[in-house]
């Protein structure tokens, strides 16, 4: 897989471009399946001349990315823009891209057969990105807490390997990693589509940007929104495959296990001063408290602002 690895000492050295009008906008994408129509029309210049997408390993890289002001904008979760938000960076959403109904899953070995059966056990999450807020949701539901298991900090990336020599019992993951334990031998004991709409991924813009460039983010979201027009052909399909490393049927299993949000979509969810969207946020900002992934409520009432109407 053709992912560059950005790390935290490179990406500080990068200069914030929306302070500078002629540059380009700096995009930060993981390999979500969901980002793989963007990937492939940034591969093939469709997303333009101002835009450029930089590939990261996890949504901890992107993270840290933004953070440092390496990024203007991400393709990150709703979870992440709140946690982001209550550091005390300012940020925006938007636009939403996806919602995952099933692709991000945790997979455990026999003989776990649900979450409650993870008490006790050792499960390898990415702590800084959404894994950890999948997996407070998944024990909240089942009656538990994070401190009945054994939290491993690994990257998705990471699991694989020690899942396959048995210092793990379970893994928080997402496609295209998630395909890989079941192949391991991992089965599902939760997924994503028993979170409602809590597992939705947006364009999340810092707030100077979207105020100082409105129309080339407006530029951006449209040419997201137009790269998924060609991605139903088989020959986009299996270029997205190759470029995941996986076969045209097993990518389009993983890329079944999330939903595009297009313009309906995304009109729903910023209408009547984006009241659905602000709705779904609350939730997870009081989910995400309970779990102590914040330390401390967050104002969210300037979180939407939509960048096409």
């Amino acid at each position: 897989m053709k992912w560059k690895l950005i790390h935290a000492f490179a990406a500080a050295l990068l200069v914030a471009g929306c302070g500078h009008p002629e540059t380009e906008l700096r995009v930060g994408a993981s390999p979500w399946s969901g980002n793989a129509p963007f990937i492939l029309a940034a591969d093939d210049g469709r997303l333009g001349d101002a835009v450029r997408l930089v590939e990261f390993t996890s949504e901890t890289a992107i993270l840290q990315a933004f953070r440092n002001r390496a990024l203007d904008v991400a393709i990150l979760t709703l979870d992440e823009a709140v946690l982001l938000a209550s550091e005390g960076h300012a940020v925006r959403i938007a636009a939403l891209t996806d919602i995952s109904v099933g692709a991000g899953q945790i997979l455990a070995r026999s003989p776990q057969a649900g979450v409650k059966d993870l008490k006790g056990r050792r499960v390898a999450v990415e702590s800084t990105g959404v894994g950890a807020f999948i997996l407070a949701h998944a024990l909240h539901q089942a009656g538990m807490a994070v401190g009945d298991v054994d939290i491993v900090d690994l990257l998705p990336h990471e699991q694989l390997g020690e899942y396959e020599v048995g210092r793990i019992d379970a893994a928080v993951s997402h496609e295209p990693y998630a395909g890989r334990l079941r192949a391991l031998g991992a089965r599902p004991v939760f997924d994503t589509s028993q979170m409602s709409e809590d597992l939705i991924r947006a364009v999340v813009v810092r707030d100077t940007c979207l105020q100082d460039h409105p129309g080339r983010l407006s530029d951006l979201v449209r040419a997201l929104r137009a790269s998924r027009a060609p991605f139903a052909s088989e020959a986009a399909l299996a270029r997205a495959a190759r470029r995941y490393d996986q076969t045209p049927a097993q990518f389009a299993q993983a890329y079944a296990g999330l939903r595009p949000l297009g313009e309906e979509e995304n009109a729903a969810f910023f209408a009547d001063g984006a009241r659905k969207l602000r709705g779904v946020l609350t939730h997870i900002h009081d989910e995400m408290l309970k779990a102590r992934l914040i330390v401390a409520p967050v104002d969210l009432a300037q979180l939407p602002m939509q960048a096409v109407p």
